[in-house]
């Protein structure tokens, strides 16, 4: 029974409330509905039309959507509304349907005829887009009720307007809802002021958004305000979850409601532009609401309106700029290092890379951002059909873009160069003498070794050259000293042939030179040279009649190398100091050289055999080097014979060309070491 009455009371009161246009005021849309049930503020969903006609001026995009409200009693509200951006001008429609069950009418305790409660109502408003942060909106209302056996219809009108700041931190709504000149002499119309903000954080970091909606319904008669307070919380733009609470003094003072039946409640899911919405409505009168609708966005509002692109520079680095992409372990990935101040919603990075002759080798393109976006990209050296690059030179561009609302600003980036290196330097070592006997009797003491080091790519970062015994036992280390952007190394290493700790001379036997190099791209190279060291155990003293008894073996000869070998005493003139440019006359800087020379030999070697002979190296044709080589010998034999005045019998000129290198040809230092004249003073 007294279930009875509670629905009769409610019956009664909707009817009543009915009566007086009220329902016009019952919370629209799902979503606004969980969160206080005013969405004055709210532009980015078609429900807002119920509240604010200004809204589809600012709707980012078009948008349709559908509602179910279950009441107590099996009365039943359905709902739907529709933005469509169309640019400056747009338009928004909403629709609400209420009904009842039917109830039979009771007069003085007799039954009478069934009836019932319907009530339409349909909305079209047109939003007004002043630019990118302010809309207004008029609305036109279309209220029609059927009840029992009287039909009434009326036209209201609404008004607002919107604003919001660029980066949507803070939005300002007003409209003016249900206006009409007509008076009603019975009942007033239900003219109401909807004023509001909110408040929109992004948390990148969190993946989250949070709205704080602080809103207000004003009587516009009695000035009376209910006010709503609602948290909106989204992660990832998927979920939604809100709660809010109605504050309306009149209902609290009936004292007829629980606090709970002033909270609201509710939760989105957003699949693309699809989306289900619930809201929670208790009531501790009339029972719990249940809310359900679904929404579909069908255009967005960057198709229509022409995107206005900003530009703005950003940096990037490349860290390491030489990196060597061969999956060994050491500096197979590079870098790229973005640095963007602000941003607010990125929709695009794009990496470019292209080679020295502006080809396009790489791209890398992502549309599908995270919210946090990552600062570098690690780039692994391979094309886009997973092929390593070749060695060389290349460049890196980068772009974003971030959207905020109809504004694109695009980062861009300079060309950030970096060098693909898979390959070691290229190293050549050469040694003097395959054995050497530093006994300290001046002849063969030392050893020398010529290095030669060139990295096309990159530059050379150490050079490690050690001496080792056979059992890899370390002898000697010479030191290195590199420039800092160095890629040639070329050098002559002696070695007197003692140890680095105690400065002793070597026990004979077989020792090498290990030659390590590595550059800054991560690659390295070892190379090896084999040599002898022998001193022969010392003889009792003989009296052995050689050469001079003053000069034993050797003398000294300024600007010339004297050497000793199985043929006798070679002095080496180096040819590009010895002849002048391009005459091929010999440089007076060693005429008292040459005199010198001359003086030793009418002393001591007039009755030796003595041959001048010319050597090359390998570049240009080998006919020609051997005339080179010939024309130098002459010009040293017509100086002894015509100028000192040595007899023309006592030499033989010869002319090797390339035949006879003491270096490698394939170095610059080993290449002038073999262009060289050399007298020859037999033992026989």
């Amino acid at each position: 029974m007294k279930k009875i009455f509670v629905i009769l009371f409610y019956i009664s009161g909707v009817l009543y409330a009915v009566a007086k246009y009220e329902e016009v005021l019952i919370p629209a849309g799902v979503r606004c509905s969980g969160a206080g049930g005013n969405f004055v503020t709210m532009y980015d969903t078609a429900e807002g039309l119920f509240y604010n006609p200004a809204v589809s001026g600012l709707c980012p995009s078009g948008e349709i959507t559908l509602a179910h409200r279950m009441y107590f009693v099996d009365c039943v509200l359905e709902q739907f509304s529709l933005s469509l951006p169309l640019g400056i001008i747009n338009f928004g429609i909403t629709g609400r349907m209420f009904s009842s069950p039917e109830i039979r009418e009771i007069y003085n305790f007799i039954p009478g005829d069934k009836f019932k409660l319907d009530t339409k109502i349909f909305n079209g408003s047109i939003g007004f887009r002043i630019n990118k942060n302010l809309s207004f909106g008029l609305g036109g209302k279309y209220y029609q009720q059927k009840l029992a056996k009287s039909n009434i219809s009326s036209m209201m009108y609404d008004v607002g307007m919107l604003f919001i700041t660029n980066d949507e931190l803070f939005t300002l709504g007003y409209s003016l809802v249900n206006y009409s000149s007509v008076e009603d002499n019975d009942y007033r119309n239900p003219i109401k002021h909807n004023v509001g903000v909110r408040l929109k954080f992004n948390l990148p970091i969190q993946e989250t958004k949070i709205n704080f909606i602080i809103s207000s319904e004003i009587d516009y008669y009695s000035l009376k305000p209910i006010y709503s307070y609602a948290i909106e919380h989204w992660g990832s733009d998927v979920l939604g979850l809100r709660v809010g609470y109605i504050h309306d003094a009149d209902k609290n003072n009936l004292g007829i409601f629980d606090h709970i039946s002033f909270f609201t409640s509710g939760l989105s899911l957003r699949i693309g532009n699809f989306g289900i919405d619930y809201a929670y409505l208790p009531n501790s009168l009339l029972g719990t609401t249940h809310n359900i609708g679904i929404s579909l966005k069908f255009i967005s509002r960057k198709k229509i309106e022409k995107i206005k692109e900003t530009f703005l520079p950003c940096e990037l680095t490349v860290e390491p700029v030489y990196f060597s992409p061969n999956d060994d372990g050491y500096l197979d990935n590079v870098f790229f290092r973005h640095n963007i101040s602000t941003y607010t919603n990125i929709i695009e990075l794009l990496y470019t890379i292209s080679d020295r002759n502006n080809n396009t080798v790489f791209i890398f393109k992502s549309t599908y951002v995270p919210t946090v976006v990552e600062s570098f990209y690690t780039y692994d050296g391979k094309d886009n059909q997973g092929n390593i690059l070749p060695d060389g030179e290349y460049f890196v561009e980068f772009s974003a873009r971030d959207r905020s609302r109809n504004t694109t600003i695009v980062y861009k980036s300079d060309k950030a160069r970096f060098v693909v290196d898979t390959n070691a330097p290229s190293v050549e070592l050469t040694v003097s003498t395959e054995s050497f006997s530093p006994d300290g009797d001046n002849i063969d003491d030392e050893i020398q070794f010529t290095v030669a080091v060139k990295d096309e790519h990159s530059y050379i970062e150490k050079i490690e050259l050690t001496i080792l015994t056979g059992n890899e036992k370390k002898i000697y280390k010479f030191p290195i000293d590199l420039l800092r952007k160095q890629n040639v190394f070329e050098q002559i290493l002696v070695w007197n042939g003692k140890d680095e700790i105690y400065n002793e001379t070597v026990p004979n036997g077989e020792y090498k030179l290990r030659c390590r190099v590595f550059d800054v791209a991560g690659n390295k190279i070892t190379k090896e040279v084999t040599f002898k060291v022998y001193v022969p155990p010392k003889k009792p003293e003989k009296v052995i009649e050689k050469i001079v008894e003053r000069q034993d073996k050797l003398f000294y000869i300024k600007g010339a190398k004297v050497t000793l070998d199985e043929r006798g005493i070679i002095v080496t003139y180096q040819t590009d100091e010895l002849f002048l440019k391009p005459s091929g006359e010999i440089n007076p800087k060693f005429y008292d050289s040459l005199s010198s020379l001359a003086e030793i030999i009418k002393e001591s070697f007039l009755n030796k055999k003595i041959s001048i002979e010319g050597h090359t190296d390998s570049v240009g044709d080998e006919e020609e080097n051997r005339k080179k080589s010939f024309m130098y010998a002459s010009t040293i034999y017509s100086y002894f014979v015509n100028t000192v005045g040595l007899e023309k019998n006592l030499f033989e000129v010869k002319g090797w060309g390339e035949q006879k290198p003491v270096a490698s040809n394939k170095s610059k230092l080993g290449r002038a070491q073999n262009r060289r004249v050399e007298i020859i003073i037999w033992n026989k």
